[in-house]
């Protein structure tokens, strides 16, 4: 509620009490895991992408297909939140275009026909 009063910001440090333990993390944090089963266990680390990976594959070896889904939603639609509320962008002017990039693609095609 105070983040969503702009009282405090995603990742400004809080106490919260989780599992009757008293914890400092972040509103982002906490959102984050809102996502995850009440099972999972509370992460409060920063999760890249590798994170992300690590939590799927626990959560493939634990839940029904159904509920690895629910999971995989939940995360991808945080994700395009907070890069929502960022104002981050990407455009393909970003990035630098390689010159052999043709070249890449062409043999990259010949191993897959392999």
């Amino acid at each position: 509620m105070a983040h969503s009063l702009e009282k405090i910001q995603l990742r400004e440090p809080i106490d919260v009490i989780v599992d009757g333990k008293l914890v400092e993390t972040t509103v982002g944090r906490l959102m984050f895991n809102e996502k995850l089963p009440k099972d999972f266990g509370f992460i409060n680390d920063a999760v890249k992408a590798s994170g992300i990976k690590r939590i799927v594959t626990a959560a493939i070896k634990r839940y029904t297909s159904e509920e690895v889904e629910f999971i995989i939603d939940s995360i991808k639609k945080l994700g395009f939140y907070g890069s929502t509320v960022s104002g981050i962008s990407v455009s393909v002017f970003d990035n630098k275009m390689v010159p052999e990039k043709d070249e890449f693609i062409e043999e990259a095609e010949k191993k897959v026909t392999e």
